[in-house]
């Protein structure tokens, strides 16, 4: 017989001393490769955006999105690789976001924003300031976060001004570490020497503001003014000096308008202390010690948060590894004994953890397959899977690290996943050559062992390359899931390549090694001859499936309805999900190390207001037992991990806007998930009273892709009041659907601003030019930055400002009577020629891609059985029970924005886009995979109806998928459709080898009856242990709260397709090709 390609490989290797090479070679590499990866606990998903921020000083909304909004949107929709842009017009300023292809550069990005501006500035009005651009990355996100706090009990000897002084004193020191990218103080107030002008003194010396400050930028000036010769020598002349202390300043004499010499101590506090600014940051650490009956005991102290990026391509486990091996360093020498430096974000644990816990999985499943081998086929055909297995793997992580693919759960998964294939490729070869043993027809073992490779070769390299097309597909799907998907097909292709390669060339080299010289087949004893003539028809395995198709594959009639009576079970398994026993979402929840708070207060409340709900809230969950520690953050966002990027989180600094950052304890030290204590805290903060209009919502950091919110409606219409009717309504509609909760939307309540204007009748009675009164205004309320004071000896200068202290920013007497001079040389006051009123501010606007829109928020209340995309259905049913005007109900859209803006729309984003982009993504994938499986199988048999009946298990397969998401009450999620991808090359692998025996045995001029009985059962042994070792890997996938629904998908699904492969096939040959002749 012709040996073919897998036979002349074999023979080229079977007795080279190559061979062996290839196992070291394979274990050199593969361990490269393991000390050289970088480790996460997920795939970094590069998504570029760039923030544009332009302050629009005295203009209303409505102004600024003609005169700035809509040239900008024009200039940035016309960049390249830009996906979509966001902006949000407020009175006063307007942001807008740049969100790029996601994989484009982080850097082109914002360069591109940058040289778009610029180009086209002749579009912008002159006045405008120029814009802030900003960058955001995902190596941006913090992967290691300290917070700096006294230890309980030393509260009073640190202030927020000491805290940062320290703070940044460290951060000098983190910085020094390779690799560490973007790195921030959060919170602590820095010091400030402070002049607080008194403007009754100022009126009663007759002194203006501008005086004042004249006064202390002239004397805090320093420049350098040229050089002066000296006898052949040029020597720099430096002019002017820096003020050094409060006493300097106040020293300072100020000329009143009659001459007067006046110290600025007797017009003005200076005071050397904390900034003024609006936010506020404090722990919660647990008391030692405290009464263990009244549960636990947390003391509040001041906190400062340092947030630790990486460089883009930096391996973020070593880098959280070296920044708190460096943190210990400084320990003691910078940082005293009576502060408390808390971990509070460690990326490095978390990821090393995950990647440790995958690779026991990886070890433990390929033990569990080499068991089955053993078990099944002999201890030597084990070890001979025990050779192939690991080094296929350790093969598979040095292809990972050569296209720098990451070592995280998805990569080790798909290697996971893949060992079914794996061990495979070993099982044909191995059982078939065991087979060709056992026939006792008097060749050598030599070429017994050549010949059974060969006859499985083509096929086997058909199947497992029908295998990798199912895969191939996901390396070219588009949109957010891409990247985050692409370390699966990698590692499963990459380890099918290699397991068909070492099946061809190590397999038959070791079966013969450890194949005793003695055992040949002459000393073999008659019994012994019998029994492998036995195991040479397929043995038990064989035996049960001659004895069950015997009867359903009696006559072509009965094998008719064999094939229909699978299909109409597998059609009625479809009513499982239409009856919602089995829910469809993108992903379920994962299990998190953090969990965020976030209060958003009317505005215009102040940080004192938010500061105290922060703390209620804290105190209402404080005792639950898996919080480690709590960070308050009011007025200020704490630091943001990739969620936080996509939400946005980083623009939350407002006195109005505060958030609760819970650490847990780590994953294997708790016994609850973190949404099931995230489900008891949203429980516990039922109880907290609020302020009106005030909304919380509780974030957990989704699993996979995430979007900016749970669920998102999009509310379109004529103008702006439609709209904003509108989405109060749908609002309503949320409210009313249980499995939603925390609804919010963006039109805010207003709050109401103070105009004060110039009375231009009375500035000109009393001769003021309007420059002095804007001047003097702005720096009563703004304050004034006057330079720095520079101490030397290696201390930070001190910035010297003048501010008015928070107490006296009120509307009264004293404001208003600051002085302001007349172009005569008299003072008059503020409140002469100013007239003072109150006015609504406009409504934030927001548009997505030059379009007006409102938004309406809501998060999952997080049951088990709640998914978003059935509760968007169920808010469409309650919209349409809803009194509208005529004409105004909505349209309810899942894609695309509207053409015709004219009346109310609904389109519905957030996760449903991601979920909607995902399954269209992976169908598109799936439909790929199977057209290039039908050309394989095309080409392997030269028909174009025998690939139908391959390809006919993978829909019937389906039925197990989703009858083992039933019984394990799993979601079908995008990791099960993932799986269901996977299988549909297992299941048309088996399947070409099972052909291939039917068509071997028709060939031989057997009955087509008994050619497919006599295949099914040659080839059941080899088509079960398949499904066994893939069912024994997936099982090691199942606790994994991420890709849960994988494994369930590939256990059930094997399961179902292994039994279904063995009767459809040849019950479909018995049917449709039966030659008439009986078995």
């Amino acid at each position: 017989m012709s040996i073919g390609i897998a036979g002349r490989i074999t023979q080229g290797f079977i007795q080279s001393a190559l061979t062996p090479l290839i196992l070291i070679v394979s274990v050199i590499l593969g361990g490269m490769a393991l000390l050289s990866m970088p480790q996460e606990e997920d795939p970094q998903i590069t998504v570029p955006f760039v923030d544009i921020f332009i302050a629009t000083p005295g203009l209303k909304a409505e102004d600024v999105v003609e005169l700035v909004t809509k040239p900008f949107e024009d200039i940035l929709k016309g960049i390249d690789n830009v996906e979509h842009v966001y902006s949000m017009t407020r009175d006063d300023g307007i942001a807008l976001t740049v969100r790029f292809d996601t994989g484009f550069d982080d850097d082109a990005a914002v360069a591109r924003v940058n040289d778009a501006i610029d180009a086209n500035r002749y579009r912008v009005p002159d006045n405008l300031p120029p814009p802030l651009v900003i960058g955001r990355s995902i190596d941006d996100a913090a992967v290691v976060v300290l917070t700096l706090s006294p230890k309980p009990g030393n509260k009073g000897r640190w202030s927020a001004e000491t805290l940062y002084d320290l703070t940044e004193e460290l951060k000098h020191e983190i910085i020094k570490v390779d690799d560490v990218g973007l790195t921030y103080i959060i919170g602590g107030q820095p010091k400030e020497l402070r002049i607080e002008p008194d403007p009754e003194l100022l009126s009663l010396y007759g002194i203006s503001l501008n005086q004042v400050v004249e006064k202390v930028r002239n004397a805090n000036l320093s420049f350098a003014a040229g050089s002066l010769r000296n006898t052949n020598q040029l020597t720099p002349v430096i002019v002017g000096q820096t003020l050094h202390s409060t006493t300097e300043i106040g020293l300072l004499v100020i000329t009143t308008t009659d001459g007067r010499p006046v110290y600025l101590r007797d017009v003005a506090k200076v005071v050397i202390g904390a900034s003024l600014g609006e936010h506020r940051v404090s722990q919660l650490l647990p008391v030692s010690g405290a009464d263990s009956a009244q549960g636990k005991s947390y003391e509040r102290l001041p906190a400062v948060t340092l947030a630790i990026g990486k460089r883009n391509g930096a391996n973020g486990v070593a880098i959280s590894e070296d920044v708190l091996k460096r943190l210990e360093q400084v320990r003691g020498d910078l940082i005293p004994a009576d502060i408390n430096v808390e971990v509070t974000r460690d990326y490095g644990e978390t990821a090393g953890h995950k990647s440790n816990e995958m690779m026991l999985h990886l070890i433990l499943a390929t033990a569990a397959i080499v068991v089955i081998m053993g078990a099944f086929l002999g201890w030597r055909e084990g070890i001979v899977v025990l050779l192939v297995v690991p080094s296929t793997i350790l093969l598979t992580f040095f292809t990972c690290w050569l296209l720098d693919v990451t070592l995280n759960r998805l990569t080790m998964y798909g290697i996971i996943f893949s060992i079914a294939i794996l061990a495979d490729d070993a099982i044909v070869v191995i059982e078939n050559v065991s087979r060709h043993w056992k026939m006792h027809d008097g060749r050598s073992l030599l070429q017994a062992t050549i010949d059974g490779v060969a006859e499985v070769g083509n096929p086997t390299i058909i199947a497992t390359f029908t295998v990798v097309m199912a895969m191939l597909p996901m390396l070219f799907i588009h949109g957010f899931i891409a990247p985050f998907l692409e370390p699966i097909p990698i590692a499963a292709i990459s380890a099918m390549i290699f397991s068909l390669i070492l099946a061809f060339t190590v397999v038959p080299w070791a079966m013969l090694k450890l194949r005793p010289e003695t055992d040949g087949v002459e000393s073999d004893s008659a019994a012994a001859k019998l029994e492998d003539e036995k195991e040479a028809q397929g043995g038990i395995f064989g035996t049960a499936v001659r004895v069950t198709l015997s009867r359903l594959l009696s006559t072509p009639k009965r094998a008719k309805y064999t094939v229909f009576a699978i299909i109409g079970l597998t059609l009625l398994s479809f009513l499982i999900p239409y009856y919602q026993l089995v829910l469809f979402k993108i992903m379920p929840f994962d299990d998190k190390q953090d969990i965020q708070i976030q209060f958003d207060l009317p505005e215009g409340s102040t940080l004192e207001a938010t500061d105290r709900i922060l703390v209620k809230a804290a105190n209402l969950i404080g005792d639950i037992e898996e919080i480690q520690n709590m960070q308050l953050y009011a007025g200020v966002a704490g630091p943001f991990n990739f969620y936080g990027l996509v939400r946005q989180d980083y623009l939350r600094n407002s006195p109005e806007l505060g958030e609760v950052r819970i650490r847990l304890s780590s994953t294997w030290e708790r016994d609850r998930e973190s949404h099931h204590i995230a489900m008891e805290i949203r429980q516990r903060l039922k109880a907290l009273e609020l302020p009106e209009n005030t909304t919380v919502e509780l974030v957990e950091s989704p699993p996979g892709p995430p979007a900016p919110y749970i669920v998102l409606a999009e509310v379109y219409g004529p103008d702006a009041e439609t709209r904003r009717a509108s989405a109060r309504k749908i609002q309503q509609a949320i409210d009313q659907v249980a499995a939603l909760a925390e609804s919010d939307n963006s039109l805010g309540n207003p709050p109401l601003r103070m105009r004060i204007a110039i009375d231009q009748e009375n500035l000109d009675f009393h001769q003021v030019n309007e420059g002095v009164v804007y001047s003097t205004l702005a720096a009563l309320l703004q304050g004034v930055d006057l330079g720095y004071s520079h101490r030397g000896d290696g201390r930070n200068p001190i910035p010297i400002v003048m501010r008015q202290p928070k107490e006296s920013l009120f509307v009264g007497e004293r404001l208003l009577s600051t002085p302001i001079p007349t172009m005569t040389g008299e003072t008059r006051e503020l409140g002469d020629v100013v007239t003072i009123t109150q006015e609504p501010a406009s409504y934030p606007i927001y548009r997505r891609d030059g379009r007006f829109a409102d938004l309406v928020m809501a998060s999952i209340r997080g049951e088990h059985r709640d998914a978003p995309m059935y509760a968007l259905h169920d808010v469409e049913q309650i919209i349409k029970t809803m009194d509208w005007p005529e004409g105004m109900q909505p349209e309810v859209r899942y894609f695309n924005q509207p053409e015709d803006e004219s009346k109310p729309t609904l389109l519905w984003m957030g996760e449903w886009d991601v979920t909607k982009e995902t399954f269209v993504e992976l169908g598109s994938a799936f439909n790929y995979a199977i057209l290039g499986i039908y050309i394989l199988v095309v080409g392997q048999f030269s028909s174009f109806k025998t690939p139908l009946v391959v390809l006919l298990p993978v829909p019937l397969g389906f039925s197990g998928i989703i009858l083992g998401h039933w019984i394990m009450d799993a979601t079908y999620s995008m990791p099960s459709t993932i799986g269901l991808i996977a299988l549909s090359g297992i299941v048309v692998r088996n399947s070409i080898l099972l052909i291939e025996f039917i068509h071997m045995k028709s060939r031989e001029g057997v009955a087509m009856r008994t050619a497919a009985l006599e295949a099914a059962a040659i080839r059941a042994k080899p088509i079960f242990l398949t499904a066994l070792a893939g069912i024994a890997g997936s099982a090691f996938i199942l606790p994994d709260a991420m890709l849960h629904g994988m494994g369930v998908a590939l256990m059930f699904g094997l399961a179902s397709s292994t039994i279904l492969t063995l009767i459809v096939i040849p019950a479909m040959y018995v049917w449709l090709r039966d030659d008439g002749r009986e078995v």
